[in-house]
């Protein structure tokens, strides 16, 4: 498959389940979410980011906003492909800043992605018993520079989990381990009520069922790019509302 394959670009949202832009912190924000799936946002929201050409995001600030979506079937993945792929521009280094979690008070997500530590380093953490993180404890995702962007992505496919900066792999495992379940909310930019994202994430997708090839990856990263991409707004022909 070349990236020139794309001409309608509507298989791109096949077996997305969730796709956040970034510009709203409600609803408004989510052009593809399952159906009776409820997004609550919390805390003060300010500073937001002027991309130009009209294109302003929310701004998490570290400490009070998060988004929390219901529970749903669609945050299940279980031992099957997925996808979850973003933008994102840190502003500080902040001990454990999350991305995405489905969150728990208890210590083991089943699946938690950011920032463990006050370094310049994103890891993932899978939890397939919830008591330990014996599918991924930390595994590093990438480096990065604060105030830049940066595109990120977690695949699964069959028993292989390969992550992505930039398109470019950065790590590569194998598991045969089913992903638990402990039917949370997943949440955007929190974990543990404890744990905030302080900066701003762009077209966060969340694939079920499918793992994305690189030429479709890099061809997400190409649209949605933060300053140059023309966006996937413009491109769902009537998938709005998928499941």
């Amino acid at each position: 498959m070349t990236l020139g394959f794309y001409t309608s670009y509507s298989e791109l949202f096949t077996g997305c389940v969730l796709h956040f832009t970034g510009v709203s912190e409600t609803n408004l924000g989510f052009p593809i979410i399952p159906s009776g799936v409820t997004v609550t946002p919390a805390g003060t929201w300010s500073n937001p980011l002027d991309l130009g050409t009209n294109k302003i995001l929310k701004t998490f600030d570290g400490s009070t906003n998060y988004i929390e979506v219901s529970d749903n079937a669609a945050w299940d993945f279980g031992s099957g492909d997925f996808t979850v792929c973003w933008w994102d521009r840190r502003s500080t280094t902040s001990l454990g800043e999350t991305i995405l979690s489905r969150d728990s008070t208890t210590l083991y997500s089943p699946y938690l992605i950011g920032y463990p530590s006050a370094e310049l380093s994103l890891g993932c953490y899978i939890s397939a018993d919830g008591s330990s993180y014996g599918i991924a404890n930390g595994v590093t995702m990438g480096s990065f520079t604060l105030n830049t962007w940066a595109h990120f992505a977690l695949i699964r496919s069959g028993n292989t989990f390969t992550t992505y900066k930039n398109g470019t792999v950065t790590t590569s495992f194998s598991s045969t381990s089913a992903i638990y379940d402990n039917s949370n909310a997943l949440s955007i930019a929190k974990a543990q009520n404890m744990y905030y994202f302080n900066g701003n994430t762009k077209d966060l997708l969340i694939y079920k069922g499918r793992a994305l090839t690189l030429p479709e990856l890099t061809t997400i990263m190409r649209l949605t790019h933060p300053t140059t991409g023309s966006g996937l707004l413009p491109l769902y022909q009537g998938v709005r509302g998928i499941e």
